[in-house]
């Protein structure tokens, strides 16, 4: 590493910066930044001049829930339930008696 370098990369920014390319405006993402909530994402918005940073969409991501574990375990115990109902038929088939 030379002395161009080390320069070069003390006069960059940290990665958390954002910039607006309307106004110039730059801060970190968690300074200074409007930041609006909606249901399909979250817009990022400059502080002096209202312009639209970034948008980043929102995935529902699910929760494993009490009620969705409960409606999980009595899904799995109907298919082991069907599952052993199958097994015995086909045994009874197979078994000369």
């Amino acid at each position: 590493m030379n002395a161009t370098d080390s320069q070069r990369s003390s006069d960059a920014p940290a990665k958390a910066v954002l910039f607006c390319p309307d106004c110039g405006h730059q801060s970190r993402y968690d300074d200074e930044w409007r930041v609006v909530d909606a249901r399909a994402a979250t817009r990022y918005l400059c502080p002096s001049c209202g312009a639209e940073i970034a948008v980043r969409p929102r995935f529902e991501t699910p929760s494993l829930t009490a009620r969705s574990c409960r409606s999980l375990r009595e899904t799995w115990d109907a298919n082991v339930r069907l599952w052993q109902s199958v097994w015995q038929r086909s045994v009874r088939l197979c078994v000369p008696g």
